[in-house]
């Protein structure tokens, strides 16, 4: 059996019986909506959540997971005579990248290694399968963390959004562009690089014209 626990946040979105397969532990981010905290869904378990989100005026916010949440996993794994890798997603979307480093200097540095992965959603996830894989092989905690911020630089995520109105919501639009945007069926092409979300192109319809 490895000595090497992994851990992650919640942003990769394994399903719980994937997080059970694989021997990851999870350190989920927190969501607050209408009054309420609860941690992040395992994927597959968002079903009720966005059913309210689709009814409520309320707009739901996330926070990091605290310094507190990774100390405990990292005790607990501690605890089981294991070394830790951690990986999260990127810093420039959280700061689950630093609390999670705050805490491993908290513990010990010499058995943590934390990764910031400068990514999120199916690009975390495959850099998290890449280390399962390695960990299942033998493969050393060093060996494992030069392979992972190798295969991070070599990575990006292209996506679009079919509304426009969380992006209002969230600040990140005017109401009159989200307005004329929605008229003219106008989607944004995001890109995620170097760790950040930073617009690149529009596109009116999912199979349309781009416009400059």
């Amino acid at each position: 059996m490895s000595n090497i626990q992994i851990i992650i946040d919640s942003t990769a979105y394994f399903t719980r019986e994937e997080v059970k397969k694989y021997n990851i532990k999870v350190v989920p981010l927190s969501i607050h909506f209408e009054g309420e905290e609860f941690p992040d869904p395992f994927l597959g378990e968002f079903g009720d959540y966005y059913e309210r989100l689709a009814q409520s005026k309320d707009f739901p916010t996330t926070s990091m997971p605290s310094t507190g949440a990774f100390l405990k996993a990292y005790q607990d794994a501690i605890n089981e005579g294991k070394e830790i890798l951690v990986l999260t997603f990127s810093s420039k979307l959280s700061g689950t990248y630093q609390n999670a480093l705050i805490s491993a200097e908290m513990v010990d540095q010499d058995k943590i290694t934390v990764i910031d992965t400068f990514t999120a959603v199916g690009n975390f996830k495959y850099l998290v399968l890449q280390a399962v894989k390695m960990v299942q092989q033998g493969k050393t905690r060093q060996e494992i963390a030069e392979f992972i911020e190798d295969q991070k630089t070599r990575m990006d995520i292209y996506l679009t959004v079919d509304s426009l109105e969380y992006l209002r919501r969230g600040g990140r639009l005017t109401n009159a562009s989200a307005f004329i945007g929605s008229i003219l069926n106008i989607k944004p092409i995001i890109q995620l690089k170097e760790g950040e979300l930073v617009g690149i192109e529009k596109t009116r319809g999912k199979k349309g014209q781009w416009i400059s």
